[in-house]
């Protein structure tokens, strides 16, 4: 049998589009932060003057929001617009950013931050693969997918390198907090921005 044939863009047609660099340049630096923050949340926490056990236990909420991201994300990426789903999660982790940067913010809050933390870890990808998918359709869905998330895994591996070196550099996370604030945000337009898909008739 002959193999199917699908409406899209060849991989040649989708890097030449803005659409595509904005996803990959968005989520480079979504990767980069929620990946750097997530490795480093608990000497994060110890640094907020918590202790080992309390920090631990407060990260282990990240498990419970990462298993709601998975199945909220897909909920609301049928009802609302996926750039629109993604800007408000990414929005809600910039202001988690901002109250671990508080002092003295009551334990709930932390609590807060940190499940915003975990949806986005949990929506960050499978928005890549939707968003590829109706933005460039299935023709070259493999190769696009694939480039995007080799991005993807780029900035995943830098973010947490970085976070380290601020560390060293400033004695704390207060300036890699201030930095995720404006990258989330950042990340939020871009990705928020993307407009509409194209239509591919079959």
């Amino acid at each position: 049998d002959e193999p199917a044939t699908h409406a899209g863009l060849t991989f040649q047609e989708s890097y030449r589009t803005v659409v595509f660099w904005k996803i990959a340049i968005g989520f480079f630096f979504i990767s980069a932060i929620i990946a750097g923050l997530l490795i480093n949340l608990v000497p994060l926490l110890i640094d907020r003057d918590m202790t080992a056990m309390a920090a631990a236990k407060i990260a282990g909420v990240l498990g419970f929001s990462v298993l709601f991201g998975r199945i909220g994300v897909g909920f609301l990426i049928d009802h609302f617009r996926a750039p629109l789903v993604a800007a408000v999660m990414f929005s809600a982790t910039a202001i988690g950013c901002l109250l671990l940067t508080l002092d003295s913010a009551p334990t709930w809050v932390v609590y807060v931050a940190v499940i915003t933390l975990g949806l986005s870890a949990a929506a960050e990808i499978d928005l890549v693969a939707f968003l590829v998918s109706r933005f460039f359709g299935l023709k070259a869905y493999g190769k696009i997918y694939g480039s995007q998330l080799s991005v993807f895994y780029l900035g995943a591996a830098a973010g947490p390198l970085a976070i380290g070196m601020s560390f060293d550099m400033f004695g704390g996370y207060q300036q890699a907090l201030y930095a995720g604030i404006v990258i989330l945000l950042f990340g939020a337009i871009v990705i928020g921005g993307l407009g509409k898909p194209r239509d591919f008739p079959e």
